[in-house]
């Protein structure tokens, strides 16, 4: 019998992903990178560090002004800014990697 484990770096793959699918079928223009679990670990560790705050008040321009995030994620980020009716979900990703990594 085959048992798969899930870790944290697995989990946040695949929901980096789920998220990188929802914004494409959103009409997102740009291919987000897929991520290796070590990677994705590190973006989620990162977004709680850097901007815990940020994700506590909704605050898009703190987000955008981060030039340490990779381009292709700032202008799926302005995408969601310039769209309201993804404002919600997209938040609830966002808790959803710092949560993860807490």
């Amino acid at each position: 019998m085959h048992v798969s484990e899930q870790t944290t770096g697995n989990f946040l793959v695949e929901k980096t992903g789920n998220m990188a699918r929802w914004l494409k079928s959103e009409g997102n223009p740009i291919d987000l990178p897929p991520l290796t679990p070590m990677k994705a670990v590190f973006f989620a560790q990162q977004l709680l560090a850097k901007h815990g705050e940020t994700l506590t008040t909704r605050n898009f321009a703190t987000l955008l002004a981060d030039k340490e995030i990779p381009p292709e994620v700032l202008m799926s980020i302005s995408f969601v800014q310039k769209n309201p009716n993804l404002h919600e979900k997209f938040w609830r990703y966002c808790d959803l990697f710092s949560d993860c990594v807490k």
